[in-house]
């Protein structure tokens, strides 16, 4: 079903108890349901539709699973974007522009095992949602950003994976679990929202790695939230607090606070002092940022000429707040690293291709890794200094000619004598033959 246009009807398109149907390139705006409506069907493919300005959804998946919905634009809707209900299960969102509905861009309502990459969920009361018992989704690498009340919120969604997420500038907080426990909030964004960057009312939540500033509070669990862990945060220049902890047995650990205020004598990146916040304290206070280092620019093959001492300078971004970092590559036998990030090799390297794996590991043990190919070539010709010219009476044998070959790598040499091969050889210098 393709490049159709089914606008203004009570629905655009509805499809029930069918498998594989692919429904692609279609628009299907200003419905009084739904834009595309997918009732008991599985293995379905919805990709690069227009289901803008529906008085219900735009998408809306109902005990629909084992689909593929991907490059979807379901904007200005007056309930959701894209709706999955009833376990609508392991189904794959992705690259989804979900902007400016009244509610929520996507809405997981039961559903579970799905799988949300990429997607922009803007401007609408709700970025992502997922609500009672959507439960083992993972969201990755979405954009939820500037809504009118939470970047995310999850109400008794349990044992979800949110990686990488960008969940800023949102009207109060970037991301909301009330009572839903065992998720895990890694690698992302939660900063400039108008409250929390992440506020926390589950248990055994798993936050790491994540980036909490310029929000009222960073990071701030209810009373509902207990035995939680937190971990290789970033919690800086939050107005109120850079973070609260009203729960029970929550462990704050190794994480970095703009206003902590202690020493580190030993420079081993961790302050000697634990940080004290409301109602908790971190026992090990990070000083510098606990991400691994990061490329300026990424490592590009080099090709050299045969003869030379390789020298190459890696770059790397470097701020105070940064963590030490040392270089280590797995060919240590032909290359060392000097001072400046840079890379030399030990000796002229012969001629050849020698690929380089490169290791950054930070004071904290997170590392960075790249490769590139060192190819070492010979571009020039050998030189020929032949003997003296020989003067002989016909009939006479045994002639000795000679030549003198030098290049800056091995030689191999063939001679020839009115095109038939009078004799050769590998690696000499010296080159004589005896003419009958």
């Amino acid at each position: 079903m393709s490049l159709n246009n089914f606008s203004y009807n009570s629905y655009g398109i509805f499809i029930i108890d069918s498998i594989s149907i692919t429904v692609d390139d279609n628009t299907c705006n200003g419905n009084f349901f739904y834009g595309i409506q997918i009732v008991d069907s599985n293995s379905n493919l919805l990709t690069n539709n227009y289901c803008d300005d529906n008085l219900i959804n735009g998408i809306y998946l109902y005990n629909a699973s084992l689909s593929t919905v991907s490059g979807n634009t379901c904007n200005g809707n007056d309930d959701r974007g894209i709706l999955l209900e009833s376990s609508s299960d392991n189904n794959i969102l992705e690259d989804n522009v979900c902007n400016a509905n009244n509610q929520v861009g996507i809405h997981l309502l039961g559903s579970s095992f799905n799988n949300l990459t990429r997607n922009v969920c803007t401007f609408s009361s709700f970025g992502i949602r997922l609500q009672d018992h959507g439960d083992n989704n993972t969201v990755v690498s979405n954009r939820c950003t500037n809504n009118t009340m939470l970047g995310m919120l999850l109400t008794y969604a349990d044992y979800n994976g949110l990686i990488g997420n960008n969940c800023s500038s949102n009207h109060d907080h970037g991301i909301h679990m009330w009572y839903s426990h065992f998720n895990a909030i890694a690698n992302g964004i939660y900063s400039s929202n108008g409250d929390n960057g992440i506020w926390n009312a589950g248990d055994s939540n798993h936050i790491t790695n994540n980036i909490c500033s310029r929000n009222g509070y960073g990071i701030s669990f209810d009373p509902e939230a207990d035995f939680g862990i937190v971990m290789w945060n970033v919690l800086e220049d939050n107005s109120k607090d850079n973070g609260v902890d009203l729960g029970a047995n929550n462990d704050f650990n190794y994480n970095y606070w703009s206003d902590y205020a202690g020493a580190d004598v030993d420079q081993d990146g961790i302050g000697d002092t634990a940080h004290a916040f409301d109602y908790n304290s971190d026992s090990n206070p990070l000083m510098y940022y606990p991400f691994p280092p990061e490329w300026a620019q990424t490592p590009t093959d080099q090709v050299m000429e045969f003869g030379n001492i390789f020298e190459y300078t890696l770059e790397f971004i470097v701020t105070v707040k940064a963590a030490p970092y040392e270089l280590a590559v797995d060919d240590s036998m032909n290359f060392a690293i000097d001072t400046g990030d840079r890379i030399i090799s030990r000796t002229a390297l012969a001629v050849g291709v020698y690929p380089l794996e490169i290791v950054a590991t930070n004071i904290y043990g997170f590392t960075t890794e790249g490769g590139f190919t060192i190819t070492v070539q010979d571009t020039t010709p050998p030189t020929i200094i032949p003997g003296e010219d020989i003067t002989y009476i016909e009939g006479e044998t045994d002639h000795e000619l000679q030549w003198t070959l030098s290049d800056l790598s091995s030689l191999t040499y063939t001679l020839l004598r009115n095109g038939t091969e009078v004799t050769s050889d590998d690696t000499p210098r010296q080159v004589s033959t005896i003419i009958p």
